[in-house]
């Protein structure tokens, strides 16, 4: 965790390694020149911070990182490694008062500096309390802020200087008209009284930000479950589990789940997985220390109520096992929330996964939290004696083989094949011992080119050794993935969002980068296509309300007023406890037609009564809400009720599309009978003085 890489000078630097002395000088390099004196030492486990002292200001420093100055590389602190410097010990207590001293004189006049403004502040607040009247609803103030940027880099700021309080206004939208008013009450702002675009920045609120915001913050699964009468089981033992002690812990499992009247049958596969029952379940690479079970239960009911009963009960039943109940889904992801830490050393990636584990174990929805990286298994370790193999002309092709043909599983020489099928021939030696470590050293090398042999241990030290499960490169790096099942009700991106929340506040080790797979990653792949997609249907409709009005402005305004979908949407998949997926955009592009249609029926009559009847446009737009009241809400009620037994039915896959039609249509129904000739009135009232002239 203090080993550090510096890119720019391509060196790795170890911060638990002391380099300089307590009372050792050393210089700035960079900002400036000045020397410090380093008067302690602290040790944590991120390595050595050393405390210096300014010797011309006599401030108080910190660093982390001081390099030989012959290596000198960029801006840092540096020491002289040829002619190293110190101060008397005495020198140094003198220095650290007079530091002491003047960091507490500081301390201080910041604490005076306090004081004197909370004085001031509460003279303000009582001269304020005394001019603000009784039905002040908001402030209009002007601030003068001097500019502390620095050109020479990308330092950017500013500091307020003074604040004039120009007038009060007695209602808090749309105040620009008043600020126009008080602001000649002082000269300095008093070229803000005339209208200028560039100055006012407005924000308005409405039903369709309301609703737009509403619905991109709703839960997001774009593939959702499959509703089936069955589901998976999956088994994981530690790595270096023999296949019988995972055969003891599937057949423990198999009983419990037969005895429950809801199964059917249960299919397992113990040291291998099963066959691609399903299109977007991945299956397991074979191995000793996993099974899987395929449970077929008695309806889709069933299913459900087992995976809510069990999930949670017997993922950490046996002891040394994770089992992981999964249901059937569209997603492609290969686990529900994947945490990925990249580094270069394999020990740093460690400490900062375990880091993440540990706030990761606080979060209750998170199940099975493990790394693909595995336990470490136990090894031999070997170590040639190279003078004694290079005087016998011993190498370590020689050894392997050797080692092989004795202790491991043979060396391969060729196949054969029986018709369409290879057999392997592969060469062994006649085992007359057995396999154990005190063995290991008793194996034979050959020498001489074979004419006589020797034993192993005579040309190689032989120590038992620790080696990693499995180390995971990901685009040649490598990767440590933190992997975790979510509780049944929760949904994956936003437990993989919260966890990346928690992530942000933590400081991790240089060289440590996180980025995140899972479910995040590949709705995250899939949702561009689907917006495209959308933007192409939009354009489409666009073009047809183009051709349908023959004017531009009418079309923007139909396709607007479909934007008013949203908030119906929202407020129908929060009802129903839908997350946005592929079913529920099809539903908002099956709305938007819908909305589109009565927009057609309401507008279009508005045109002919103003054209033809030579009504105003005020008049039209009333009339045309009145009159195409009825036939909207007929037309709106029969598309909702027809997708009731959607609602109703309870499916992940159809639920969100008839919840985002039925609520959509039915509350977006009213909007369009009121907003939509309310804008057409706004929107279109020049076309009166047209009609006048």
């Amino acid at each position: 965790m203090s080993r550090i890489f510096l890119l720019g000078a391509n060196k790795e630097i170890d911060r638990a390694e002391q380099v300089v002395e307590i009372n050792q000088v050393i210089q700035m390099e960079g900002y400036s020149y000045h020397s410090y004196v380093v008067y302690d030492t602290t040790k944590n486990q991120w390595g050595i911070t050393y405390k210096l002292i300014n010797l011309m200001t006599k401030d108080f420093h910190t660093a982390d990182i001081i390099r030989p100055l012959k290596e000198k590389f960029g801006i840092g602190f540096y020491y002289d490694s040829d002619n190293p410097q110190f101060m008397d010990s005495f020198e140094v207590a003198i220095l650290l008062q007079e530091a002491q001293a003047k960091a507490n004189e500081e301390a201080d006049e910041k604490e005076k500096e306090r004081i004197r403004l909370e004085e001031v502040k509460a003279i303000g607040s009582k001269r304020f309390a005394e001019i603000l009247p009784e039905n002040a609803q908001a402030v209009i103030v002007a601030r003068l802020k001097q500019n502390e940027s620095d050109s020479q880099s990308d330092y950017f700021a500013s500091r307020t200087t003074r604040t004039v309080i120009l007038g009060f206004s007695t209602h808090k939208r749309d105040i620009f008209s008043e600020m126009r008013k008080h602001a000649s009450n002082f000269e300095e702002t008093a070229y803000l009284a005339e209208y200028n675009a560039d100055y006012e920045h407005r924000e308005k609120y409405s039903m369709m930000a309301i609703g737009a915001f509403w619905f991109f913050n709703l839960p997001l699964r774009l593939m959702p479950f499959v509703e089936r009468d069955q589901f998976a089981v999956e088994i994981f033992l530690p790595n270096g589990k023999s296949i019988y002690q995972t055969t003891e812990i599937a057949d423990s499992l198999d009983n419990i789940l037969r005895k429950d009247g809801r199964v059917v049958s249960v299919t397992s596969f113990v040291g291998l997985s099963s066959p691609r029952f399903h299109d977007t379940y991945v299956p397991q690479f074979p191995s000793d220390n996993f099974a899987q079970f395929i449970v077929n239960t008695s309806d889709k009911k069933a299913t459900k109520e087992i995976l809510d009963e069990y999930s949670r009960k017997y993922s950490d039943y046996f002891p040394e096992a994770y089992i992981k109940f999964k249901q059937m889904d569209f997603s492609e992801a290969r686990y529900p929330v994947e945490i990925r830490v990249s580094g270069e050393d394999i020990l740093t990636i460690k400490q900062a996964s375990e880091t993440l584990m540990a706030e990761m174990k606080k979060m209750p929805e998170l199940l099975l939290i493990r790394t693909n990286f595995e336990e470490n298994l136990p090894g031999v370790s070997i170590r040639l004696n190279q003078n004694e193999t290079n005087k016998l002309g011993i190498d370590k092709s020689i050894i392997a083989m050797s080692t092989a043909l004795e202790l491991g599983d043979g060396f391969p020489i060729t196949n054969i094949w029986e018709k369409d099928y290879p057999v392997k021939v592969i060469l062994k030696s006649e085992r007359k011992q057995e396999e154990s470590f005190s063995n290991i050293g008793n194996v034979n090398i050959p020498t001489m080119g074979g004419m006589s042999n020797i034993p192993l241990r005579q040309i190689a030290s032989i120590s038992p050794d620790w080696n990693e499960g499995q180390i995971v490169r990901r685009n040649g790096v490598r990767t440590l993935s933190i992997l975790a099942e979510v509780e049944r009700g929760y949904n994956e991106i936003n437990i993989t969002n919260k966890i990346k929340n928690k992530i942000d506040e933590i400081e991790l080790p240089e060289g440590i980068k996180v980025s995140y797979g899972g479910m995040k990653e590949a709705d995250g792949e899939r949702l561009p296509q689907i917006v495209n997609g959308l933007l192409i249907t939009v354009c489409l409709m666009l073009f047809i309300l183009i051709f349908h009005f023959k004017k531009i402005a009418l079309a923007l305004l139909t396709l607007g007023s479909t934007m008013l979908c949203l908030l119906g949407t929202s407020i129908g998949m929060q009802i129903m406890g839908s997350d946005i997926s592929v079913t529920s955009i099809l539903g908002v592009v099956s709305l938007m037609g819908i909305l589109l249609r009565n927009g057609i029926i309401m507008l279009d009559y508005a045109e002919v009564l103003r054209k033809e009847q030579g009504l105003t446009v005020e008049k039209s737009a009333i009339q045309a809400g009145s009159r195409r009241m009825r036939p909207i809400f007929l037309t709106s009620t029969a598309a909702a009720v027809g997708v009731i037994p959607m609602v109703i039915g309870g499916s992940p896959l159809w639920t969100p599309l008839g919840s985002v039609i039925f609520f959509g249509t039915l509350i977006t129904m009213v909007f369009i009978s009121t907003i939509l000739p309310v804008a057409y009135s706004v929107i279109f009232k020049f076309k009166d003085k047209e009609l006048n002239k």
